[in-house]
C-alpha cells in the first residue's frame, strides 16, 4: 500500500474553494499579481495596456461562462475586474466582491481599448500570462501556469519580484508523487477504507459548501434552464435519482450563471467538485448512511477524479466532468451502499464506454445539460451493473479493467490534444461571429 501520509497529503491537496469558473479565477490571479504593484490600481486611467497571453484551454473555459458579481460574460471584463480588484491574495476568490467603483473602472478600461486577448501557443493548457503597462512607462508582468494557483514569476521594469520558476514544481512532483505514478485502483480502495472520521471529517465541510449553492439554485431557478425544465418533469414525490440530478444540476446552472456564493472545487474543477459530492451528499441523506462510509466516498470519488484527469489532462480537449467526475460519483455512491470492487471498477468502465470522448467546448450554462444527461443514463448504468450487467472487455475501447481503459482514453487525448482543441475553439469564434451578424 502507498504510504498513507502521502494519500492524505494528495487528497487535501485535490480540493479547494473557488468563486464561478476555476479557469476565470487562474485569470484573475495573474492579472490582479501585476495591478497590485501599481499605486492607486482602481483607477483605470493609470493604465497604457493591459496584455493577456492564455492557452486555448483557459481560453475556451471563460468564453462563455458567467462570472460571479460583473452580471456579465467575457474574457475582457474578467481582465479589466480582476485589474481593478487587485488583490492577488483571493487567488481563485478574486470575484467574491466587486465593488460599483470597480466595475465602472473596468468598463472604461475596455471601452478605452486597454485590454488584449491573446491566445499562446505550445504552453501548458493551465497558463495565464499578464502583461501590464502604466501610463508612466512602469512595465509588470506574471506568469500562472500548470496549477491554478501557481505564481510562476512576478516581474517589475524586467526585475524579478517573484521567482519560482518550473523546474521547482517539477522537483516537487518527482519527490512527493513518485509514489503515485503507479496508483491502482486497489491502492485507492485500501487507503479508503483504512481513513477515520478524524481523516476525514474536513470532507463534510466541502458537501456542505455545495450543498449551499445546490439548494441556492433550487430556489433561484434560472429561467429557461435545464434545472427549470427538468423541475417540470419530476413526480410529485420525488425519487432519490431525480433528487440528484435536481440537485446537481441546480448548482452547475447557478455556478455557470456567476452565482456568489463559493464552490468547493475536486482537481481544479467547479463543476467536478459539485458533480462528485451532491450525489454522495443525496444517498447519504437518504439512506442514512453512515458517516465513516460516506466520508470514505467523498475520497474515493476525489481519487477517481484524480486518476483519470491525470491521465486525459488536467485541461484536456474531453469533458473531464462528464469522463471523470460522473464515473467517480457513481463509484463513490456503489461504495456508500456496499458494492465490491468489481462492480466499482465494472460501473467506471461501463460508464465510461457511454460517454466516451465526449468533448469539451467550453464553460458555459450547457455544461448543465451535459453532465445531467451523462448522471441520468450512469444511473441506469448503476443499477444494471449492481445486477451483473457490464460492457465487455475488447468492445471497442473498453479493456479488461477500469484503469486500462482510462490508459487507452490517455492515448486518444494525447495524441488529439491540440488538433481537436483548436477545431473546437475555432467553431466557438465562428459561431459566435456568426450570432452578432443577425
Amino acid at each position: 500500500m502507498i504510504d498513507k501520509k502521502i494519500m492524505i497529503k494528495q487528497l487535501r491537496s485535490l480540493v479547494s474553494t473557488a468563486y464561478g469558473c476555476t479557469e476565470i479565477g487562474l485569470i484573475g490571479y495573474a492579472v490582479a499579481s501585476c495591478t497590485n504593484l501599481v499605486a492607486r490600481p482602481c483607477n483605470s486611467a493609470i493604465y497604457k495596456k493591459i496584455i493577456v497571453e492564455v492557452s486555448p484551454f483557459i481560453y475556451k473555459n471563460v468564453f462563455r461562462v458567467g462570472v460571479p458579481n460583473l452580471g456579465v460574460c467575457g474574457i475582457k471584463m474578467i481582465v479589466a475586474a480582476s485589474a481593478m480588484i487587485a488583490d492577488p491574495k483571493r487567488k481563485l476568490e478574486i470575484f467574491a466582491t466587486v465593488t460599483p467603483k470597480q466595475k465602472l473602472e473596468s468598463k472604461k478600461l475596455i471601452n478605452n481599448d486597454k485590454v488584449v486577448i491573446k491566445i499562446a501557443k505550445n504552453v501548458n493548457p493551465v497558463y495565464a500570462r499578464a502583461m501590464v503597462t502604466t501610463n508612466d512607462n512602469v512595465t509588470i508582468e506574471s506568469l500562472v501556469s500548470h496549477y491554478h494557483d501557481y505564481i510562476v514569476y512576478i516581474k517589475k521594469n524586467d526585475r524579478y519580484i517573484v521567482n519560482n520558476g518550473i523546474k521547482e514544481i517539477k522537483q516537487k512532483q518527482t519527490s512527493e508523487l513518485k509514489q503515485l505514478d503507479k496508483i491502482t485502483f486497489a491502492d485507492i480502495m485500501q487507503f479508503v477504507k483504512s481513513c477515520t472520521v478524524k481523516d476525514l471529517n474536513y470532507l463534510n465541510e466541502i458537501s456542505e459548501i455545495n450543498m449551499r449553492i445546490a439548494n441556492y439554485g433550487i430556489v433561484n431557478v434560472i429561467p429557461d434552464s435545464f434545472t427549470e425544465n427538468y423541475l417540470k418533469t419530476m413526480d410529485n414525490d420525488s425519487s432519490l435519482y431525480q433528487r440528484i440530478i435536481l440537485n446537481t444540476a441546480a448548482a452547475i446552472d447557478a455556478r455557470m450563471n456567476g452565482a456568489t456564493l463559493p464552490v468547493a472545487t475536486s482537481c481544479g474543477s467547479g463543476d467536478h467538485g459539485l458533480t462528485s459530492t451532491i450525489p454522495q451528499y443525496q444517498l447519504y441523506i437518504h439512506r442514512k448512511i453512515p458517516y465513516l462510509r460516506y466520508l470514505q466516498s467523498l475520497a474515493l470519488v476525489n481519487f477517481v477524479v484524480w486518476m483519470i484527469k491525470k491521465n486525459i489532462g488536467h485541461l484536456s480537449a474531453f469533458c473531464g466532468s462528464v469522463i471523470a467526475a460522473v464515473p467517480a460519483t457513481l463509484a463513490g455512491l456503489a461504495y456508500q451502499l456496499g458494492m465490491n470492487s468489481k462492480k466499482i471498477d465494472n460501473i467506471i468502465s461501463s460508464v465510461l464506454c457511454s460517454n466516451a470522448l465526449c468533448v469539451c467546448d467550453g464553460a458555459k450554462s450547457s455544461c448543465t445539460h451535459k453532465i445531467s444527461t451523462a448522471l441520468i443514463s450512469g444511473l441506469r448504468i448503476f443499477d444494471m451493473v449492481d445486477k451483473g450487467y457490464c460492457v465487455k472487455p475488447r468492445d471497442g475501447i473498453i479493456a479488461s479493467s477500469a484503469l486500462s481503459t482510462i490508459k487507452i482514453f490517455k492515448k486518444i487525448s494525447n495524441d488529439n490534444l491540440t488538433t481537436l482543441n483548436n477545431s473546437i475553439i475555432e467553431s466557438i469564434i465562428k459561431i459566435d461571429k456568426q450570432k452578432h451578424k443577425k
